[in-house]
């Protein structure tokens, strides 16, 4: 997972992911998997709901979701606008 996210945080390419992390192969396909079955856009409307649920408004939960996506370079400041 810690790949995963050191890839998406940096914009790096998979195989320069670092091999004490794991084999960059591992790290592409479990992230191919994972997008396949839905998991992230499930984990980005559960990060939302958090929000919600510890008081924020639909607005504030909205702008940390759509932070989140973009600081992990799932999209980008443009796509938003």
């Amino acid at each position: 997972m810690e790949a995963i996210l050191l890839k998406l945080r940096t914009g790096a390419t998979w195989r320069d992911i670092s091999e004490e992390f794991c084999p960059w192969k591992t790290a592409y396909n479990c992230f191919n998997r994972w997008a396949c079955e839905g998991l992230w856009n499930k984990f980005f409307l559960n990060y939302e709901a958090y929000w919600i649920k510890n008081g924020y408004s639909l607005m504030e939960a909205t702008y940390a979701h759509i932070s989140l996506m973009i600081w992990v370079r799932v999209l980008t400041s443009n796509q938003t606008q």
